[in-house]
Protein backbone atom coordinates (compact mmCIF):
# COMPACT_ATOMS: atom_id res chain seq x y z
CA UNK A 1 0.00 0.00 0.00
CA UNK A 2 1.40 3.28 -0.57
CA UNK A 3 2.67 6.02 1.90
CA UNK A 4 -0.03 8.70 0.78
CA UNK A 5 -2.79 5.89 1.65
CA UNK A 6 -1.58 5.75 5.20
CA UNK A 7 -0.63 9.48 6.10
CA UNK A 8 -4.24 10.28 5.02
CA UNK A 9 -5.71 7.25 7.33
CA UNK A 10 -3.52 8.28 9.78
CA UNK A 11 -4.57 12.23 9.63
CA UNK A 12 -8.41 11.34 9.63
CA UNK A 13 -7.97 8.35 12.94
CA UNK A 14 -6.55 11.39 14.57
CA UNK A 15 -9.33 13.84 13.74
CA UNK A 16 -11.69 10.99 15.26
CA UNK A 17 -9.80 10.87 18.27
CA UNK A 18 -9.99 14.89 18.96
CA UNK A 19 -13.78 14.90 18.20
CA UNK A 20 -15.15 12.14 19.05
CA UNK A 21 -13.27 11.93 22.38
CA UNK A 22 -15.32 13.61 24.69
CA UNK A 23 -18.53 12.88 22.82
CA UNK A 24 -21.84 11.24 24.78
CA UNK A 25 -23.19 8.38 22.92
CA UNK A 26 -26.45 10.17 22.16
CA UNK A 27 -24.51 12.69 19.91
CA UNK A 28 -22.48 10.25 18.05
CA UNK A 29 -24.23 9.53 14.83
CA UNK A 30 -24.74 13.55 14.49
CA UNK A 31 -20.81 14.00 14.81
CA UNK A 32 -20.16 10.93 13.31
CA UNK A 33 -22.09 12.25 10.02
CA UNK A 34 -19.36 15.90 10.36
CA UNK A 35 -16.61 14.14 10.48
CA UNK A 36 -17.61 12.27 7.23
CA UNK A 37 -18.06 15.67 5.49
CA UNK A 38 -14.45 16.85 6.52
CA UNK A 39 -11.98 17.66 4.13
CA UNK A 40 -9.45 15.06 6.08
CA UNK A 41 -12.45 12.41 5.35
CA UNK A 42 -12.70 13.32 1.56
CA UNK A 43 -9.04 13.51 0.96
CA UNK A 44 -8.86 9.75 2.83
CA UNK A 45 -11.76 8.86 0.25
CA UNK A 46 -9.69 10.16 -2.64
CA UNK A 47 -6.85 8.48 -1.90
CA UNK A 48 -8.28 5.44 -1.03
CA UNK A 49 -10.30 5.22 -4.47
CA UNK A 50 -7.28 5.82 -6.23
CA UNK A 51 -5.56 2.90 -4.65
CA UNK A 52 -8.63 0.13 -4.36
CA UNK A 53 -10.17 1.35 -8.42
CA UNK A 54 -12.13 -1.23 -8.88
CA UNK A 55 -14.24 -0.22 -6.32
CA UNK A 56 -15.36 2.65 -8.07
CA UNK A 57 -17.81 1.02 -10.65
CA UNK A 58 -21.54 -0.21 -10.09
CA UNK A 59 -20.96 -3.64 -10.83
CA UNK A 60 -21.43 -7.06 -9.61
CA UNK A 61 -18.53 -7.41 -6.86
CA UNK A 62 -19.82 -3.87 -5.67
CA UNK A 63 -23.42 -5.29 -5.50
CA UNK A 64 -22.37 -8.38 -3.48
CA UNK A 65 -20.41 -6.65 -1.08
CA UNK A 66 -22.89 -4.14 -0.34
CA UNK A 67 -25.55 -7.15 0.14
CA UNK A 68 -28.19 -5.21 -2.29
CA UNK A 69 -30.10 -8.68 -2.35
CA UNK A 70 -32.26 -7.54 0.44
CA UNK A 71 -34.64 -5.34 -1.33
CA UNK A 72 -36.11 -3.91 1.89
CA UNK A 73 -32.38 -2.13 2.47
CA UNK A 74 -31.91 -1.23 -0.81
CA UNK A 75 -35.07 1.42 -0.63
CA UNK A 76 -34.50 2.37 2.59
CA UNK A 77 -30.27 2.81 2.87
CA UNK A 78 -29.67 6.51 4.06
CA UNK A 79 -26.49 7.10 1.78
CA UNK A 80 -26.85 8.98 -1.09
CA UNK A 81 -24.23 7.99 -3.47
CA UNK A 82 -23.57 4.21 -3.19
CA UNK A 83 -19.77 4.87 -3.71
CA UNK A 84 -19.83 6.27 -0.73
CA UNK A 85 -20.43 3.35 1.25
CA UNK A 86 -17.11 1.76 1.76
CA UNK A 87 -15.16 4.49 4.03
CA UNK A 88 -17.99 4.88 6.48
CA UNK A 89 -19.19 1.01 6.91
CA UNK A 90 -15.18 0.42 7.51
CA UNK A 91 -14.91 3.26 10.44
CA UNK A 92 -18.49 2.13 12.05
CA UNK A 93 -18.42 -1.52 11.30
CA UNK A 94 -14.95 -1.68 12.91
CA UNK A 95 -16.11 0.11 15.93
CA UNK A 96 -13.55 2.70 15.91
CA UNK A 97 -16.12 5.64 16.43
CA UNK A 98 -17.99 3.64 19.57
CA UNK A 99 -14.65 2.57 21.36
CA UNK A 100 -13.18 6.09 21.08
CA UNK A 101 -16.60 7.82 22.01
CA UNK A 102 -16.64 5.13 25.01
CA UNK A 103 -12.67 6.49 25.78
CA UNK A 104 -11.09 2.78 24.61
CA UNK A 105 -7.10 3.05 23.52
CA UNK A 106 -6.80 2.06 19.81
CA UNK A 107 -4.22 0.32 18.12
CA UNK A 108 -3.73 2.97 15.19
CA UNK A 109 -1.52 0.46 13.53
CA UNK A 110 -3.86 -2.83 13.59
CA UNK A 111 -6.65 -0.72 12.27
CA UNK A 112 -5.06 0.81 9.60
CA UNK A 113 -4.01 -3.27 8.51
CA UNK A 114 -7.40 -4.19 9.03
CA UNK A 115 -8.46 -1.03 6.78
CA UNK A 116 -6.39 -2.50 4.03
CA UNK A 117 -7.22 -5.87 4.17
CA UNK A 118 -11.06 -5.28 3.74
CA UNK A 119 -10.46 -4.12 0.34
CA UNK A 120 -8.13 -6.93 -0.52
CA UNK A 121 -10.09 -10.01 0.97
CA UNK A 122 -11.13 -12.63 -1.41
CA UNK A 123 -13.28 -14.40 0.92
CA UNK A 124 -16.00 -12.81 4.16
CA UNK A 125 -17.15 -14.84 6.21
CA UNK A 126 -21.13 -14.89 7.33
CA UNK A 127 -22.76 -16.25 10.71
CA UNK A 128 -26.32 -17.66 9.72
CA UNK A 129 -29.10 -17.91 12.27
CA UNK A 130 -31.82 -19.97 12.73
CA UNK A 131 -34.02 -19.81 15.53
CA UNK A 132 -36.32 -21.96 17.18
CA UNK A 133 -39.87 -21.03 17.65
CA UNK A 134 -41.45 -23.98 19.24
CA UNK A 135 -38.39 -25.91 20.65
CA UNK A 136 -36.92 -25.51 23.89
CA UNK A 137 -34.12 -26.77 25.56
CA UNK A 138 -33.88 -27.31 30.10
CA UNK A 139 -30.13 -26.47 30.07
CA UNK A 140 -26.64 -25.13 28.73
CA UNK A 141 -25.39 -23.97 25.09
CA UNK A 142 -24.46 -26.86 23.25
CA UNK A 143 -20.99 -26.63 20.35
CA UNK A 144 -20.98 -28.98 18.08
CA UNK A 145 -17.88 -29.94 15.54
CA UNK A 146 -19.39 -27.35 12.50
CA UNK A 147 -22.41 -25.33 14.63
CA UNK A 148 -23.36 -24.34 18.12
CA UNK A 149 -27.09 -23.78 19.66
CA UNK A 150 -27.07 -21.39 22.28
CA UNK A 151 -29.76 -18.98 24.18
CA UNK A 152 -29.34 -15.07 22.89
CA UNK A 153 -27.47 -13.43 25.61
CA UNK A 154 -25.57 -10.41 26.01
CA UNK A 155 -22.36 -12.11 24.62
CA UNK A 156 -24.38 -12.76 21.19
CA UNK A 157 -25.69 -9.54 21.35
CA UNK A 158 -21.97 -8.12 22.01
CA UNK A 159 -21.10 -10.59 18.89
CA UNK A 160 -23.81 -9.22 16.37
CA UNK A 161 -22.73 -5.48 16.99
CA UNK A 162 -25.77 -4.62 18.45
CA UNK A 163 -25.19 -1.76 19.81
CA UNK A 164 -23.04 -0.25 17.22
CA UNK A 165 -25.69 -0.87 14.75
CA UNK A 166 -28.45 0.47 16.58
CA UNK A 167 -26.34 3.87 16.43
CA UNK A 168 -25.25 3.74 13.04
CA UNK A 169 -27.71 1.63 11.02
CA UNK A 170 -31.07 2.33 12.71
CA UNK A 171 -32.84 0.83 9.71
CA UNK A 172 -31.87 -2.50 10.29
CA UNK A 173 -34.15 -3.67 12.57
CA UNK A 174 -33.49 -6.95 14.10
CA UNK A 175 -35.87 -9.50 14.99
CA UNK A 176 -37.03 -10.30 18.57
CA UNK A 177 -34.65 -12.92 19.94
CA UNK A 178 -34.82 -12.52 23.39
CA UNK A 179 -35.11 -15.87 25.17
CA UNK A 180 -34.74 -17.48 21.96
CA UNK A 181 -32.39 -20.97 21.27
CA UNK A 182 -30.46 -20.11 18.54
CA UNK A 183 -28.58 -22.45 15.74
CA UNK A 184 -25.28 -20.70 14.98
CA UNK A 185 -23.61 -21.49 11.55
CA UNK A 186 -20.43 -20.08 10.32
CA UNK A 187 -19.43 -19.85 6.87
CA UNK A 188 -17.24 -18.87 3.74
CA UNK A 189 -18.95 -16.55 1.17
CA UNK A 190 -16.65 -15.72 -1.61
CA UNK A 191 -16.76 -12.53 -3.35
CA UNK A 192 -17.45 -12.89 -6.75
CA UNK A 193 -14.93 -11.37 -9.09
CA UNK A 194 -14.76 -7.96 -10.97
CA UNK A 195 -15.52 -9.90 -14.56
CA UNK A 196 -18.21 -11.75 -12.99
CA UNK A 197 -21.22 -9.88 -15.68
CA UNK A 198 -24.07 -11.93 -13.93
CA UNK A 199 -25.30 -9.04 -12.02
CA UNK A 200 -28.79 -10.33 -11.12
CA UNK A 201 -27.52 -13.79 -9.30
CA UNK A 202 -26.49 -11.31 -6.53
CA UNK A 203 -29.56 -9.52 -5.78
CA UNK A 204 -31.82 -12.27 -4.29
CA UNK A 205 -30.74 -14.14 -1.05
CA UNK A 206 -28.92 -17.50 -2.19
CA UNK A 207 -29.94 -20.79 -1.35
CA UNK A 208 -28.49 -22.39 1.59
CA UNK A 209 -24.53 -23.26 0.88
CA UNK A 210 -23.61 -26.90 1.13
CA UNK A 211 -22.20 -26.45 4.88
CA UNK A 212 -25.68 -24.93 6.12
CA UNK A 213 -27.66 -27.69 4.44
CA UNK A 214 -25.69 -30.49 6.08
CA UNK A 215 -26.11 -29.00 9.52
CA UNK A 216 -29.97 -28.65 8.96
CA UNK A 217 -29.66 -32.14 7.45
CA UNK A 218 -27.99 -33.24 10.69
CA UNK A 219 -30.84 -31.62 12.79
CA UNK A 220 -33.61 -33.28 10.81
CA UNK A 221 -32.30 -36.71 11.77
CA UNK A 222 -32.77 -36.20 15.37
CA UNK A 223 -35.56 -38.01 16.62
CA UNK A 224 -38.35 -35.30 16.85
CA UNK A 225 -41.50 -37.15 17.45
CA UNK A 226 -41.67 -36.76 21.21
CA UNK A 227 -39.15 -35.48 23.81
CA UNK A 228 -40.52 -37.56 26.69
CA UNK A 229 -40.89 -40.94 24.70
CA UNK A 230 -39.69 -43.32 22.27
CA UNK A 231 -40.98 -42.82 18.59
CA UNK A 232 -43.02 -46.40 19.31
CA UNK A 233 -44.43 -45.50 21.92
CA UNK A 234 -45.68 -42.14 20.92
CA UNK A 235 -46.73 -43.87 17.55
CA UNK A 236 -48.56 -46.57 19.45
CA UNK A 237 -50.30 -44.23 21.31
CA UNK A 238 -51.96 -42.43 19.17
CA UNK A 239 -52.26 -44.72 16.28
CA UNK A 240 -55.82 -45.49 16.53
CA UNK A 241 -56.40 -42.18 17.67
CA UNK A 242 -58.81 -40.56 15.05
CA UNK A 243 -58.66 -36.39 14.39
CA UNK A 244 -61.03 -34.37 11.92
CA UNK A 245 -58.84 -34.22 8.43
CA UNK A 246 -59.08 -30.35 8.89
CA UNK A 247 -57.33 -30.29 12.23
CA UNK A 248 -54.33 -33.17 11.38
CA UNK A 249 -52.41 -29.98 10.04
CA UNK A 250 -52.96 -28.21 13.06
CA UNK A 251 -51.84 -31.07 15.33
CA UNK A 252 -48.50 -31.56 13.46
CA UNK A 253 -47.25 -28.97 12.99
CA UNK A 254 -43.51 -28.54 12.16
CA UNK A 255 -40.10 -28.39 14.46
CA UNK A 256 -40.04 -24.19 13.44
CA UNK A 257 -36.48 -23.16 12.40
CA UNK A 258 -36.03 -20.30 10.66
CA UNK A 259 -33.45 -17.93 9.29
CA UNK A 260 -33.24 -15.22 11.53
CA UNK A 261 -30.64 -13.37 10.53
CA UNK A 262 -26.92 -13.12 8.67
CA UNK A 263 -23.97 -10.95 9.76
CA UNK A 264 -21.30 -10.40 7.81
CA UNK A 265 -17.39 -9.13 8.49
CA UNK A 266 -16.94 -7.23 5.26
CA UNK A 267 -16.21 -4.64 7.21
CA UNK A 268 -17.15 -2.71 3.61
CA UNK A 269 -20.73 -3.23 3.76
CA UNK A 270 -23.47 -3.24 6.12
CA UNK A 271 -23.71 -5.98 9.15
CA UNK A 272 -26.21 -7.95 7.77
CA UNK A 273 -26.62 -10.03 4.56
CA UNK A 274 -30.28 -10.28 5.35
CA UNK A 275 -33.10 -9.87 8.43
CA UNK A 276 -36.26 -12.07 8.65
CA UNK A 277 -39.28 -10.24 9.57
CA UNK A 278 -39.58 -12.51 12.15
CA UNK A 279 -41.47 -12.19 15.64
CA UNK A 280 -39.81 -14.47 18.13
CA UNK A 281 -41.06 -17.62 19.57
CA UNK A 282 -44.51 -18.85 20.78
CA UNK A 283 -45.83 -21.57 23.37
CA UNK A 284 -48.95 -22.84 22.32
CA UNK A 285 -50.08 -25.53 24.72
CA UNK A 286 -53.78 -26.19 24.06
CA UNK A 287 -55.19 -29.62 23.42
CA UNK A 288 -57.84 -30.49 21.17
CA UNK A 289 -60.47 -33.69 21.09
CA UNK A 290 -60.08 -36.68 18.70
CA UNK A 291 -63.33 -38.67 17.72
CA UNK A 292 -62.37 -41.13 20.57
CA UNK A 293 -61.68 -37.99 23.12
CA UNK A 294 -57.71 -38.86 23.39
CA UNK A 295 -56.14 -35.37 23.83
CA UNK A 296 -53.58 -34.93 21.43
CA UNK A 297 -51.41 -31.26 22.03
CA UNK A 298 -52.90 -28.59 19.09
CA UNK A 299 -49.35 -26.65 17.49
CA UNK A 300 -47.25 -28.75 19.85
CA UNK A 301 -44.29 -26.83 21.78
CA UNK A 302 -40.92 -29.66 21.61
CA UNK A 303 -39.29 -29.43 25.41
CA UNK A 304 -36.16 -31.13 24.92
CA UNK A 305 -33.48 -32.17 27.71
CA UNK A 306 -30.00 -30.37 26.41
CA UNK A 307 -28.09 -33.74 26.99
CA UNK A 308 -30.38 -36.30 25.49
CA UNK A 309 -30.22 -33.98 21.72
CA UNK A 310 -26.19 -32.57 22.35
CA UNK A 311 -25.34 -36.74 22.67
CA UNK A 312 -27.65 -38.06 19.90
CA UNK A 313 -26.57 -35.44 17.53
CA UNK A 314 -23.19 -35.83 18.10
CA UNK A 315 -23.05 -39.36 17.54
CA UNK A 316 -24.93 -39.25 14.13
CA UNK A 317 -22.48 -36.51 13.53
CA UNK A 318 -19.14 -38.69 14.36
CA UNK A 319 -20.99 -41.97 12.16
CA UNK A 320 -21.42 -39.32 9.33
CA UNK A 321 -17.78 -38.15 9.69
CA UNK A 322 -16.18 -41.73 9.60
CA UNK A 323 -18.38 -42.66 6.42
CA UNK A 324 -17.75 -39.29 4.28
CA UNK A 325 -13.97 -39.74 5.36
CA UNK A 326 -13.56 -43.22 3.83
CA UNK A 327 -16.12 -43.19 1.35
CA UNK A 328 -16.46 -39.66 0.08
CA UNK A 329 -18.42 -39.47 -3.33
CA UNK A 330 -19.72 -42.62 -3.12
CA UNK A 331 -22.91 -43.83 -4.77
CA UNK A 332 -24.35 -45.32 -1.82
CA UNK A 333 -23.55 -41.94 0.20
CA UNK A 334 -25.12 -39.62 -2.66
CA UNK A 335 -28.16 -42.15 -2.81
CA UNK A 336 -28.50 -41.65 1.48
CA UNK A 337 -27.62 -37.64 1.18
CA UNK A 338 -30.27 -37.59 -1.34
CA UNK A 339 -33.19 -39.35 1.17
CA UNK A 340 -31.95 -37.43 3.89
CA UNK A 341 -32.29 -33.90 1.98
CA UNK A 342 -35.93 -35.76 1.50
CA UNK A 343 -36.30 -35.97 5.14
CA UNK A 344 -35.11 -32.06 5.07
CA UNK A 345 -37.74 -31.47 3.42
CA UNK A 346 -40.48 -32.90 5.09
CA UNK A 347 -39.03 -31.44 8.45
CA UNK A 348 -39.28 -27.99 6.91
CA UNK A 349 -43.33 -28.70 6.02
CA UNK A 350 -46.27 -29.06 7.60
CA UNK A 351 -49.31 -31.19 7.63
CA UNK A 352 -49.75 -33.59 5.04
CA UNK A 353 -47.11 -32.61 2.91
CA UNK A 354 -45.01 -34.25 5.86
CA UNK A 355 -46.16 -37.54 4.89
CA UNK A 356 -45.56 -37.82 1.31
CA UNK A 357 -41.93 -36.57 1.85
CA UNK A 358 -41.40 -39.47 4.46
CA UNK A 359 -42.64 -41.63 1.93
CA UNK A 360 -40.47 -40.72 -0.40
CA UNK A 361 -37.83 -41.28 1.74
CA UNK A 362 -38.95 -44.72 2.10
CA UNK A 363 -38.52 -45.13 -1.40
CA UNK A 364 -35.23 -43.64 -2.00
CA UNK A 365 -33.41 -45.35 -0.16
CA UNK A 366 -35.22 -49.66 -0.80
CA UNK A 367 -37.60 -48.73 -3.49
CA UNK A 368 -36.87 -50.13 -7.41
CA UNK A 369 -38.59 -48.74 -10.33
CA UNK A 370 -40.68 -51.52 -10.83
CA UNK A 371 -44.55 -52.43 -10.21
CA UNK A 372 -44.15 -54.29 -7.17
CA UNK A 373 -42.53 -50.90 -5.59
CA UNK A 374 -44.92 -50.47 -2.69
CA UNK A 375 -44.47 -54.38 -1.87
CA UNK A 376 -40.80 -54.06 -2.11
CA UNK A 377 -40.40 -51.15 0.02
CA UNK A 378 -43.46 -52.96 3.10
CA UNK A 379 -41.09 -56.02 2.58
CA UNK A 380 -37.29 -54.29 3.00
CA UNK A 381 -38.86 -51.79 5.09
CA UNK A 382 -40.03 -54.33 7.98
CA UNK A 383 -36.85 -56.35 7.28
CA UNK A 384 -34.40 -53.56 8.83
CA UNK A 385 -36.80 -52.22 11.25
CA UNK A 386 -38.90 -54.48 12.69
CA UNK A 387 -38.24 -55.78 16.49
CA UNK A 388 -39.90 -57.11 19.31
CA UNK A 389 -42.43 -54.39 19.87
CA UNK A 390 -43.35 -54.67 16.48
CA UNK A 391 -42.83 -57.80 14.21
CA UNK A 392 -42.43 -58.06 10.42
CA UNK A 393 -45.96 -58.70 9.65
CA UNK A 394 -47.43 -55.71 11.97
CA UNK A 395 -44.80 -53.63 10.29
CA UNK A 396 -45.55 -54.40 6.84
CA UNK A 397 -49.40 -53.50 7.47
CA UNK A 398 -48.28 -50.00 8.83
CA UNK A 399 -46.63 -49.57 6.17
CA UNK A 400 -49.19 -50.81 3.87
CA UNK A 401 -51.57 -48.67 5.37
CA UNK A 402 -49.21 -45.27 5.26
CA UNK A 403 -49.46 -46.32 1.78
CA UNK A 404 -52.76 -46.46 0.77
CA UNK A 405 -53.45 -43.25 2.54
CA UNK A 406 -50.65 -41.75 0.58
CA UNK A 407 -51.77 -43.01 -2.66
CA UNK A 408 -55.27 -41.70 -1.72
CA UNK A 409 -54.18 -38.30 -0.67
CA UNK A 410 -52.02 -37.92 -4.31
CA UNK A 411 -54.72 -39.32 -6.82
CA UNK A 412 -57.06 -37.88 -5.47
CA UNK A 413 -59.53 -40.40 -3.84
CA UNK A 414 -61.93 -39.65 -1.53
CA UNK A 415 -60.53 -39.73 2.54
CA UNK A 416 -62.08 -40.18 5.02
CA UNK A 417 -64.21 -37.10 7.22
CA UNK A 418 -61.72 -38.37 10.17
CA UNK A 419 -58.00 -39.86 10.03
CA UNK A 420 -55.92 -41.97 12.01
CA UNK A 421 -53.51 -39.34 14.27
CA UNK A 422 -50.38 -41.61 14.15
CA UNK A 423 -50.03 -41.59 10.77
CA UNK A 424 -47.63 -38.90 10.59
CA UNK A 425 -46.05 -39.92 13.16
CA UNK A 426 -45.49 -43.45 12.10
CA UNK A 427 -44.39 -42.15 8.48
CA UNK A 428 -41.15 -39.91 10.48
CA UNK A 429 -40.17 -42.73 12.50
CA UNK A 430 -40.08 -45.08 9.75
CA UNK A 431 -38.13 -42.35 6.92
CA UNK A 432 -35.53 -41.68 10.05
CA UNK A 433 -35.34 -44.87 11.34
CA UNK A 434 -33.98 -46.06 7.57
CA UNK A 435 -31.76 -43.71 6.94
CA UNK A 436 -30.13 -44.19 10.95
CA UNK A 437 -30.19 -47.76 9.78
CA UNK A 438 -28.19 -47.03 6.24
CA UNK A 439 -25.43 -45.25 7.93
CA UNK A 440 -25.12 -47.40 11.16
CA UNK A 441 -24.87 -50.27 8.66
CA UNK A 442 -22.12 -48.45 6.59
CA UNK A 443 -20.41 -47.34 9.84
CA UNK A 444 -19.65 -50.79 10.58
CA UNK A 445 -18.43 -51.48 6.89
CA UNK A 446 -15.59 -48.83 8.40
CA UNK A 447 -14.81 -50.38 11.38
CA UNK A 448 -13.99 -53.53 9.92
CA UNK A 449 -12.31 -52.14 7.03
CA UNK A 450 -14.64 -53.63 4.36
CA UNK A 451 -14.76 -52.41 0.96
CA UNK A 452 -17.56 -50.12 0.45
CA UNK A 453 -21.39 -51.98 -0.78
CA UNK A 454 -22.94 -50.65 -3.34
CA UNK A 455 -26.81 -50.22 -3.41
CA UNK A 456 -27.69 -53.28 -4.78
CA UNK A 457 -25.26 -55.21 -2.29
CA UNK A 458 -27.30 -53.88 0.68
CA UNK A 459 -30.20 -54.74 -1.08
CA UNK A 460 -29.29 -58.23 -1.77
CA UNK A 461 -28.37 -58.35 1.86
CA UNK A 462 -31.90 -57.12 3.17
CA UNK A 463 -33.82 -59.49 0.54
CA UNK A 464 -31.77 -62.68 0.70
CA UNK A 465 -29.73 -62.53 4.48
CA UNK A 466 -26.80 -62.60 1.93
CA UNK A 467 -23.63 -60.39 3.47
CA UNK A 468 -22.92 -57.34 1.38
CA UNK A 469 -19.76 -57.77 2.85
CA UNK A 470 -18.40 -60.55 1.39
Amino acid sequence: MSNELKKAFEAYFELVVKRLRTTEAIDLRGKVIELEKDRCFENLKCVAQNEFPQYNDFNPRFINRHHLRNPKFAKNHYFDELADHYLPNFFRRSQCYLDICRGEELDKVNLYLSFCSAFTNKKTTVLNLFAFENVGFDGFNMDFKDFSIRRYDSALEERLEVDNSRIFYPELVLPNMKDCWLVLIEDIDNLPSEEDPDIEKYELLPDYSAKVKSILRLISLYDWNSPNESSYERTTREANAKVKIDQFFRIYEKVELKRVLILSDDLLAPPYDYISSWKGARRPYNDINTDDDTKIKDMEFYEIRSNDFADELKEIQKILFHIEENFADHELINNIKLAADYLLKAFSCNGLEQLLWHIIVLESLVGENNNRISKTIRRRISAILAGPNLGKNKMADLIYNLQTFRNNLVHGSPLEESILAGHLHQARHLARASIIWFLNYLNEAVKQGHIMPNRKDILDFIDEGKHAFE
